[in-house]
């Protein structure tokens, strides 16, 4: 990532946990998690179980350039990308849950698919959990820029009350739109849970 454009700083001493009231919107290309004790044939759906995934015909994302979506299959083998649209309340962005599968790329826009306009020297913080099993392992986060991709951070997930903890907090370096993103290159699919962006 252009270094003139963030400062990093890894947050790791405190966890954002609230209460999701922000779900006016669904991924448009992913399908919401089923609720609990549902049934489908012979299996039973827990709320911790991921929803059936979904492969576009196109490879497409309304925020993303084509060469950086080319890049992203080619170079980085990104399977899939979802472009994921939920409401927002002033500063703060949060999801209470979100399928995330191997090699997936998930971008995420405000309502009306807008991003989050910036201005040099503003912070945007990125944080969530999963599941403990994924301490130690690897996600990548970062911020779109100009329709570009940019290279990501990559974090370990943190051991904090027996989760996974990953967060980060980018300083802007130029006036803009920014889109997050988290992109999973784990080798698994899991839920990533209490997923709040703030923008300081």
């Amino acid at each position: 990532m252009k270094k003139r454009l963030l400062i990093i700083i890894i947050m790791l001493n405190s966890v954002f946990i609230s209460g999701c009231s922000n779900t006016g919107f669904v991924p448009e290309q992913t399908v919401p998690s089923s609720s609990a004790e549902e049934e489908e044939g012979n299996r039973i759906i827990t709320e911790d179980t991921l929803s059936p995934q979904i492969i576009p015909e196109k490879f497409v994302s309304k925020v993303l350039d084509e060469e950086s979506l080319l890049r992203l299959q080619e170079e980085l083998q990104a399977e899939t990308i979802y472009d994921c649209t939920y409401a927002t309340e002033g500063k703060e962005y949060e999801i209470p849950k979100l399928d995330s599968y191997d090699k997936s790329f998930l971008v995420f826009l405000q309502a009306e698919d807008k991003g989050w306009e910036l201005k040099k020297g503003d912070f945007i913080k990125i944080s969530f959990l999963m599941a403990n099993e994924f301490v130690g392992q690897s996600m990548d986060i970062g911020l779109i820029h100009n329709n570009k991709y940019d290279a990501p951070f990559t974090f370990r997930g943190e051991n904090v009350d027996d989760k996974a903890y990953f967060g980060i907090e980018l300083e802007i370096g130029e006036d803009g739109e920014y889109y997050p993103y988290l992109f999973n290159r784990t080798g698994e699919s899991a839920l990533v849970k209490s997923l709040l962006v703030e923008i300081k």
